[in-house]
This record gives C-alpha cells, structure tokens and sequence, in this order.
C-alpha cells in the first residue's frame, strides 16, 4: 500500500476490494481507480484520524484512518 497505494491481493483478498465482503479495507489508489474506470469525479476528500475528528494531513494514504469523498457522475 505504501509504495502502490493498493491494497495487497493475496491468498486472504484474492479479489478487488469492491468484490470483497464489506469488513475489506480499501486502499486510497484502488478507490481513485475504481472511480476513475466507472465514471465517477471527485469533488471533494478528507482524510481523518482513527477517531473520526483529527484531519490526517501527513501522510494520508498510510496514516489515514478513514477517507471520506464525494463523488459525482463525470460528465
């Protein structure tokens, strides 16, 4: 995830996290890509601390505890 910014497939997530059960973390790239492949832009994204509150502003795609985005139809 670090040096990619996906998600490892392995033996334990063999699919892609959209095909996965939804306890399956996702990584920051893989969600931009799936985004990017179905059409959506994303308008606006903020990255949070474990606690829902603190902004991740170093290091998002490794800190980051959750992603929040808003996503339109491109046009």
């Amino acid at each position: 995830m670090l040096w990619r910014g996906h998600r490892v497939r392995n033996e334990v997530y063999p699919e892609p996290w959209y095909d996965s059960h939804p306890t399956n973390p996702v990584a920051v790239g893989e969600f931009r890509q799936f985004c990017n492949a179905h059409g959506a832009r994303v308008v606006r994204r903020a990255y949070l601390a474990g606690d829902w509150r603190t902004p991740c502003r170093f290091w998002p795609r490794l800190l980051a505890g959750y992603a929040i985005y808003e996503v339109v139809r491109a046009t």
